[in-house]
């Protein structure tokens, strides 16, 4: 499945053009020698405002913006979309060309750096240009950042060397993103797992997370990948945009004999039938679904009976089939007496992967707590047992 925009014509170069300075930036890291900006200090500083914000699509428009620039640098370059000017461009269009290319960077180099996988589906990018207006449509919490790309296309659009100002932002952020990637990089701890250990780690996770719905959305998308992994029609559990405030967050197909058309739904609140009717059932008809999993916090008790006949009444009428768990319905995937010893291994392993490729540092540095602290436990046990045999 993909909701992409049609290629844009100058989407090879750009992807060439943030490939080649990102070659040029990890030469530099490994040089070992200090890199010196030619940016103003208030542009590099407005660059740092964006970073430090964590948002991949940000970033990713912030190199959007850089390199369509420099690849052509007589449009505007606070062109958000082609009907800005005689001089817009599409920027969303070029952002699929830049998440690429750094898709073929961290799979090369083995780093952690989460990628969007639609950098355009956030409103502000949906807007023509990047205006005043624009900063002002902002939330509150967001208008530092708002302001940052601001300045920056301000001082892109008053450059009398485009091309050289271009290449020195690109090359700066070039150069930012590795380092922030090198600095976050998470050597998370490896161990066996039980279904029921790995539950009992998924849970210390939730409860300390800082983006709970980000946490919960990625061990259910583990979790149900895992599975699916080890069934005979060979699903594909297919995790749709991060960013996207659509319902059911995991698609899951089979490509083997199409009998498999069901999706997830993950919550992190108390499922309520307003829920089910207006966000679930409407998705699953757009996505031609016939089942789905809603995993929330528990149905509140008053709604039960009337959640329960409506979910009837799907199925019933409609064969709509929807079933209703927690987060602790991944124990019961992992536990299934057929599947493989180690199947619950790796789901363990494979959170941590999850994490790097799509959450922030924050919840990855959470998993990674919650990792070391049970590996320090576990140690410090099996110490004191061989010292009580000593004894």
């Amino acid at each position: 499945m993909s909701n992409e925009l049609p290629d844009d014509p100058n989407g090879a170069s750009v992807k060439q053009l943030v490939g080649n300075s990102f070659g040029r930036a990890w030469a530099q890291h490994e040089s070992k020698v200090h890199f010196m900006s030619a940016l103003p200090s208030e542009v590099s500083d407005a660059v740092e405002s964006i970073l430090a914000n964590g948002s991949a699509p940000n970033r990713q428009f912030l190199l959007t913006i850089a390199a369509g620039t420099l690849d052509d640098p007589e449009s505007n370059p606070a062109s958000l979309q082609q009907q800005s000017g005689e001089d817009g461009v599409d920027r969303r269009g070029m952002a699929y060309r830049v998440r690429d290319a750094l898709t073929d960077f961290r799979d090369a180099h083995g780093l952690t750096l989460k990628i969007s996988q639609d950098a355009g589906v956030s409103n502000q990018w949906r807007e023509r240009e990047i205006t005043q207006e624009w900063v002002d449509h902002r939330r509150k919490q967001d208008k530092t950042w708002a302001n940052a790309f601001l300045l920056i296309v301000i001082w892109l659009t008053g450059s009398e060397d485009r091309v050289l100002a271009a290449t020195a932002l690109l090359d700066y952020v070039s150069v930012r993103v590795i380092q922030i990637a090198v600095e976050n990089a998470l050597d998370y701890p490896r161990f066996r797992a039980t279904p029921r250990i790995a539950m009992d780690l998924v849970r210390s996770f939730l409860n300390i997370a800082p983006d709970r719905p980000d946490a919960m959305e990625a061990v259910v998308t583990v979790g149900a990948r895992t599975l699916s992994s080890v069934l005979a029609s060979k699903p594909t559990a297919q995790r749709r945009d991060i960013n996207s405030p659509d319902p059911i967050d995991v698609v899951i197909t089979s490509e083997i004999d199409d009998t498999v058309k069901s999706g997830i739904e993950v919550t992190d609140a108390p499922i309520k039938l307003s829920k089910i009717q207006h966000e679930v059932v409407p998705a699953m008809l757009k996505l031609g679904l016939d089942r789905a999993t809603v995993v929330s916090r528990g149905t509140p008790i008053d709604s039960e009976s009337e959640i329960d006949k409506y979910l009837i009444r799907a199925f019933t009428h409609f064969g709509h089939r929807i079933d209703l768990a927690t987060v602790d319905i991944i124990e019961t995937w992992l536990s299934f007496p057929g599947a493989p010893r180690d199947l619950a291994t790796d789901f363990l392993w494979d959170v941590g992967e999850e994490l790097d490729q799509y959450s922030k540092a924050d919840n990855r540095r959470a998993w990674f707590n919650v990792l070391i602290d049970y590996a320090e436990d576990i140690e410090q046990s099996a110490d004191e047992a061989g010292n009580e045999i000593e004894e």
